[in-house]
């Protein structure tokens, strides 16, 4: 089960890299994705890119979007947390070592 999560995070990471961020259909896409690969709700992603909920509640359902500006540094944190949490799958796929 880790194997098929870890394969869908490195595949969307390889997808946020690649993302259009200036096409606003493309970016609510990313965010909706990389909200449920990430585990989190409005309200923690939210407080990481410092905005209310209801602000990250309207990105998501293409009420209203950030700034053109701030869409690559979303990118950014969204890579951020893709890293960590493929580290911690890897991490826990390897195997024991003996001592």
């Amino acid at each position: 089960m880790n194997s098929t999560r870890l394969d869908s995070l490195q595949e969307f990471k390889k997808a946020v890299l690649s993302a259009d961020l200036e096409s606003s259909t493309a970016f609510r896409s990313l965010l909706n994705q990389a909200q449920g690969l990430l585990e989190m709700n409005d309200r923690e992603i939210g407080d990481a890119l410092r905005v209310s909920r209801p602000t990250v509640n309207r990105w998501m359902r293409g009420r209203s979007l950030p700034h053109r500006a701030l869409r690559k540094p979303i990118a950014e944190w969204v890579l951020q947390q893709l890293a960590l949490k493929i580290k911690r799958l890897e991490a826990m796929r390897a195997p024991a070592l003996v001592a």
